[in-house]
């Protein structure tokens, strides 16, 4: 839950992306950080409102700000997600078949807390562990390639300097070409991800997604959970609200 703080989305106190698709402009983001909230917003010139994320022990709270240049800033939304119901998605993404974690939504008091936390000592290392010797399966179709390829834009922006210029035109090209069979697959050892370069894969039975963690550490979740969460946080989190601002004033590209 470190993320909470804002110090492992971002290290430093300001960082700069801009986006290209074949030369054309996608999107020109700043960040920056301000003790506990993270603000993010267009870098283009003349932009009067920001998204912002401030986390404590009590969760997440989120809003969208007009900047205005007499009176007091407009909020447009206001959202939070508490520490139970992170805790309580955090579970529903981990939990081994028939073994979910307590409810911590109805009454999620210290009690519950403890219960939630034995359970999570009690799951831990069957889905938290060292790579095994026991077959995974990568899938070649394009959903899982473009997994991957989120996952090392992720890491490059995470890992990169203060002011980055990506150019994604490569990348969609080679999303973007014929997949051929979307049913062939590659099966290897859990201990041979790290050296065919794989990140993501799955359980041979498919019920689980296997994420190879940066040191060297399987983590397993329900694919089908990780959806529905995704989704629901989104929504939650109040993302639809910003992006469709920075639509409506031209800030990102439709399409590539």
């Amino acid at each position: 839950m470190s993320c909470l703080d804002g110090t492992s989305v971002i290290k430093n106190e300001e960082k700069r992306v801009r986006m290209l698709y074949r030369g054309n402009q996608v999107f020109n983001m700043l960040a920056k950080r301000f003790g506990k909230e993270i603000m993010v917003k267009s870098a283009d010139k003349g932009v009067n409102f920001h998204y912002s994320l401030f986390g404590d022990a009590s969760g997440l709270s989120s809003h969208i700000k007009i900047e205005r240049a007499k009176g007091k800033p407009l909020y447009v939304q206001k959202r939070t997600v508490s520490m139970a119901e992170f805790l309580q998605m955090f579970g529903v993404v981990i939990a081994p078949d028939g073994d979910p974690p307590p409810d911590m939504l109805l009454n999620a008091n210290d009690d519950k807390l403890a219960e939630f936390n034995r359970w999570f000592e009690r799951v831990k290392p069957r889905v938290l562990h060292a790579p095994t010797t026991r077959r995974v399966v990568v899938p070649n179709g394009r959903g899982m390639e473009l997994i991957e390829e989120l996952l090392r834009l992720e890491r490059r922006l995470r890992s990169g300097s203060d002011k980055q210029e990506i150019d994604i035109t490569e990348m969609a090209s080679r999303l973007g070409q014929d997949p051929g069979r979307e049913d062939a697959t590659i099966v290897i050892r859990e201990d041979e991800m790290a050296v065919s370069g794989h990140t993501v894969a799955f359980s041979e039975d498919e019920s689980r997604l296997i994420f190879l963690l940066s040191d060297n550490t399987v983590m397993e979740a329900s694919p089908q959970a990780i959806e529905g969460i995704s989704r629901a946080l989104f929504h939650k989190m109040g993302l639809p609200g910003f992006f469709k601002l920075m639509r409506n004033k031209g800030l990102i590209r439709q399409s590539i």
